[in-house]
């Protein structure tokens, strides 16, 4: 979804300002609406900034164009295959969030190159804060039972964004843009996660299957060859 802000300047010390978030396919429509409340001057200063902004983003719903690619170039291993067969070469999927909000800080600079920059730094959805793995495990504890027990899991941290632009016009399409983007990473590496443990599950049924249909049982061929010698030589002994 391509949108942008209605037009209108950022508020002023201690004002706060909502703008519309428009649509801008086919026909322009309004998807939701962001506030910026500006601080104090004192406030600004002390943070070493021109103004300064936080700012609050809700909309309906948000739509991912989201998609995979199990690459047979770079992986030839079992796994990959069954993915292949299980989803596809490049899997595509779109997903729906409903009742999404964003928030974050603006900053306007002296810089006039890239005059505004922003951190978003929580995304919701139906309250739900989405959160990213940072590649680390720690340990979790159980206190629901009377005993030490817990398990590692892995460590998460919130979605956040940042960028910056030179006008406000600009910096407020590249704050939908890149909250677009997030979610959109979100949803694809949950689906991801997803066709891996599926993924995991077929290749250990057929491991087990391979494993139960090979013969319980192998036939020795010399001892057999022995004994049919040993046969004959007495069927000739008493025939001759």
């Amino acid at each position: 979804m391509d949108m942008e802000l209605s037009t209108g300047y950022f508020p002023k010390y201690d004002q706060t300002k909502t703008f519309d978030i428009v649509s801008k396919e086919t026909e322009k429509y309004k998807v939701g609406e962001i506030t910026f409340a500006a601080f104090s001057e004192e406030v600004t200063l002390n943070h070493n900034a021109v103004k300064m902004w936080r700012f609050v983003g809700i909309l309906d719903e948000v739509t991912s164009e989201c998609w995979l690619n199990y690459d047979s170039r770079y992986d030839f291993s079992r796994y990959r295959r069954i993915k292949e067969e299980l989803f596809g070469v490049a899997p595509e999927k779109t997903v729906i969030n409903r009742n999404v909000s964003f928030e974050g800080m603006l900053y306007q600079g002296e810089t006039e190159h890239r005059k505004y920059s922003f951190d978003i730094n929580e995304i919701k959805v139906n309250g739900k804060v989405l959160k990213t793995k940072t590649g680390k495990k720690r340990w979790k504890e159980d206190y629901s039972v009377p005993y030490l027990s817990g398990k590692s899991v892995d460590e998460m941290i919130n979605l956040t964004g940042h960028g910056n632009q030179r006008t406000q016009k600009e910096v407020g399409k590249l704050i939908l843009d890149k909250f677009e983007v997030l979610v959109a990473r979100y949803n694809n590496n949950v689906w991801n996660e997803e066709n891996n443990e599926l993924a995991k599950k077929e290749l250990k049924r057929r491991e087990i299957y391979e494993k139960n249909e090979k013969p319980k049982t192998k036939r020795n061929i010399p001892l057999l060859a022995g004994i049919s010698a040993g046969l004959a030589s007495l069927w000739y002994f008493f025939n001759k």
